[in-house]
Parts: C-alpha cells; structure tokens; sequence
C-alpha cells in the first residue's frame, strides 16, 4: 500500500534494519494489516538466506518472511 525505506547493515549473513519510514496512504483493512505484519516483522530480523531463489529473512532459526522471483 506504501511506499517504505530504511537503512541496512549487513554482514555474513546477517542483516539489521534501521528506523523504517513510510507514506501514509490508507487501504482496505486486509491490506493494511499485511502492511503493518510485514514491516514489524522487519523490525525483529537479525539474519537471511537465499537458497534455491528464495529469500528468507529471519529472527534466530525462525523464518519471518519469504520471499521468491
């Protein structure tokens, strides 16, 4: 629904994200808590792996997003 960015540091396979900034254009309530879900979950990652074209971005061994091409 918005637009998002933050700093990142990053380093053998962990990675920390900054303060998140973003527009504040509204949606419907599914989307909007999609939104919100995926940017806390940013908040608490702490490392990520890429293995056979997905992207997992994790807190300890636990996998808080997911992403694939």
């Amino acid at each position: 629904v918005n637009r998002f960015s933050c700093d990142y540091t990053s380093a053998r396979g962990t990675v920390r994200f900054g303060q998140i900034v973003s527009t504040k254009m509204a949606s419907d309530p599914e989307h909007m808590g999609l939104e919100r879900s995926f940017l806390e979950a940013l908040t608490k990652v702490d490392g990520f792996s890429v293995e056979a074209g997905l992207l997992r971005l994790r807190q300890g061994k636990d996998t808080l997003v997911e992403f694939s091409r």
